[in-house]
């Protein structure tokens, strides 16, 4: 997890934000208090009921690549408000208008295409506070600006989102029709307290006691545990939660697991795991065991604007050299996941077709690697590990373990990329050629992952080094001012394939105009309109100056697309396909051109092992990708209640 922020400048933050709110022209209305619930404690109160999980991760913005884990999805479904929410059937994914947040949600105009959300006059935040269209706004301006963002393509089409009828409609304009329009605004922000907060969209989430709008809230988060302890929302407006109290905890060994389900200490099991741990707990008496996708794919993409990695022909080798098999085992060990080799459709997207890909022989990477000017240099090998933060060939005493750092700035020039003693490197002009694997830190199966990559580029004489970042540095100046040749990541697979695609290759990633800090009046800013899909300024201050942003002056709209490939057939093909009800045959010619350009080698999409106890009724064992078996908290029960 992150570091805290200070509670003193949280506090801060929200009194400046509701001294504004006071002085806004269309406030909205004010919401009955009750009394505030009394504190929780570490003793579990009323009917409990525990979920075996694996560790909390990185953090608990559902937003951010870098946080994607089953913890988050399944802390975001229990606490954060969504416009629509999804529910698996037999044709994929479909999504409802999540009723206790909205009355209503309608496509109002076809030119330009405007979409109105009426939210619930009492749906609010555990604090007390209403939820309103300046939580549509703050997750429309983050996602458009924010390094490390998940797929944000759609987001970045809207150019407006105006406050009506005192903050309880949300008038949303976009750029071009867009039919995957119900995605958008899933698990939305406080934005009332994270715009106070220093770094508030990529830490806010991670410090103190995160409030709620959902059936359950956060009261304890125990990172030594790996423990979130979650209390029935006594503020919800709808129908509340059946049981008193969900804690989400790391249980450590698979005989630990069982025999903690035979107690029942753990009454739900949802974590990674393989063949082995679900027979051990298919066989306990009373135990139904099953399997659910999750929502995230790990893959390995190449940053072209390295001047090693412009090169198609290097590219081609490096991802060749690496076998996704290998990194499986490394980041997955035992635990079931499904491998893929498409660019674009991963294995729960409709339309999904298992791609074969060959890794190209030694002789073809060799061949790639000659065309580029690198060839083996027997006389260049040194008898001990070598390292240098230049691609020269100097020989450099340290150690072969990967370099970890925290940021792109603190970089130990010395202790570089580098090569195990007695591998013959390869060279050009004398100069090693080196590649540097970025991965966020803190995530240990990405981790694992980003080590394997440097294992097999060395063993084929490639100086390389992992360099491990937060997410806002990997996913910003790390990767824009080319500081790591590829990056080892998760993306989600949680929305279209096409928002995916349109993410990734998107080219207009370079210039930013300032975003408001708030929800528009309803009138357009004064002039045209603005034909650039950053966040238009219509009104209120800029959200970096509220705290939204990377820092206080910083305005800079960050990519989705982390290859920074440019494209022009793509980005084509990628607009097609978001405007396009079925993109399928626009998706498949999309992935053919990425393949050409080998940018990035898909390895799997991740999956999670399921089990109900005795005594629990009514929890799924399946459910959609994104919210998996967690969108039905609200609704579990044990079996005497």
């Amino acid at each position: 997890m992150r570091r805290r922020a200070p509670r003193w400048a949280v506090v801060l933050g929200c009194v400046a934000v509701l001294s504004t709110a006071a002085c806004t022209a269309d406030p909205p209305p004010p919401v009955q208090q009750s009394e505030t619930p009394p504190p929780a404690t570490d003793v579990p109160q009323g009917q409990t009921i525990s979920v075996a999980t694996d560790s909390i991760g990185v953090g608990l913005n559902p937003h951010l690549s870098a946080d994607q884990s089953p913890v988050t999805a399944a802390v975001a479904a229990m606490t954060l408000p969504s416009a629509f929410i999804p529910s698996a059937g037999p044709g994929g994914v479909s999504w409802a208008l999540d009723t206790a947040v909205l009355d209503g949600a309608e496509v109002t105009s076809q030119s330009p295409f405007t979409v109105t959300y009426r939210i619930a006059q009492d749906a609010q935040w555990s604090d007390g506070l209403p939820v309103t269209a300046d939580d549509f706004s703050y997750l429309w301006q983050q996602m458009s600006r924010q390094p490390g963002t998940i797929a944000p393509a759609g987001y970045r089409l809207i150019d407006d989102v105006a406050s009506r009828a005192g903050g309880k409609e949300a008038v949303v304009r976009f750029r071009t029709p867009y039919p995957a329009w119900r995605e958008l605004f899933s698990a939305m922000l406080p934005s009332h307290v994270l715009r106070g907060v220093p770094q508030g969209f990529q830490t806010g989430m991670d410090v103190g006691l995160p409030v709620s709008a959902g059936r359950y809230s956060i009261t304890v988060i125990d990172t030594s545990r790996d423990e979130v302890r979650l209390q029935r929302n006594d503020r919800f407006w709808r129908t509340p939660a059946v049981v008193d109290q969900i804690v989400l905890h790391r249980v450590g060994t698979a005989s630990q697991l069982a025999e903690s389900i035979r107690s029942t200490d753990t009454r739900v099991v949802a974590l990674a795991g393989g063949p082995a741990l679900a027979g051990t707990l298919s066989a306990i008496p009373g135990v139904a065991t099953g399997r659910t996708p999750v929502g995230r794919s790990l893959g390995v993409t190449v940053n072209t604007r390295t001047p090693s990695m412009s090169l198609p022909s290097v590219r081609q080798a490096v991802l060749g050299i690496i076998d996704p098999q290998v990194l499986t085992d490394a980041s997955a060990g035992e635990s079931t996941v499904t491998p893929f080799a498409g660019a674009v459709l991963v294995p729960t997207d409709p339309g999904y077709v298992p791609v074969d890909s060959t890794r190209p022989s030694p002789e073809a990477i060799s061949s790639l690697l000659s065309s580029a000017g690198y060839f083996p240099v027997p006389s260049a090998v040194s008898t001990t590990p070598t390292g240098s933060g230049t691609t020269t060939g100097t020989t450099t005493p340290t150690t072969t373990t990967p370099t970890t750092t925290t940021t792109p700035s603190t970089t130990d020039a010395a202790s570089g990329p580098s090569l195990p003693s007695g591998v013959v490197p390869l060279q050009r002009g004398g100069s090693t050629l080196s590649v540097r694997v970025g991965v966020v830190a803190g995530d240990v199966r990405t981790r694992a992952a980003a080590d394997s990559v440097a294992d097999q580029l060395r063993a084929a004489g490639i100086a390389t080094e992992v360099r491990a970042l937060t997410s806002a540095e990997l996913y910003g100046p790390a990767l824009t001012g080319g500081d790591v040749d590829l990056v080892v990541g998760w993306r989600t697979a949680s929305v279209t394939p096409a928002t995916r695609l349109a993410s990734a290759v998107e080219c207009d990633q370079t210039d930013a105009a300032p975003a408001s800090g708030t929800a528009s009046s309803g009138a357009p800013a004064s002039g045209s309109a603005t034909p650039s899909s950053v966040p238009t300024t219509t009104t209120g201050t800029s959200t970096a100056d509220q705290g939204g942003g990377r820092n206080d002056s910083d305005q800079v709209r960050f990519p989705s697309n982390v290859s920074g490939l440019c494209d022009p057939t793509l980005v084509g093909l990628a607009a097609r396909a978001m405007g396009s009800v079925d993109p399928i045959a626009d998706l498949r010619t999309a992935a053919a051109v990425i393949a050409e350009q080998h940018v990035y080698l898909p390895v799997y999409q991740d999956s999670m092992l399921t089990a109900i106890g005795p005594g629990v009724r009514d929890v799924p064992l399946q459910g959609p990708v994104g919210t998996a078996i967690f969108g039905a908290t609200g609704g579990w029960r044990l079996a005497d209640r």
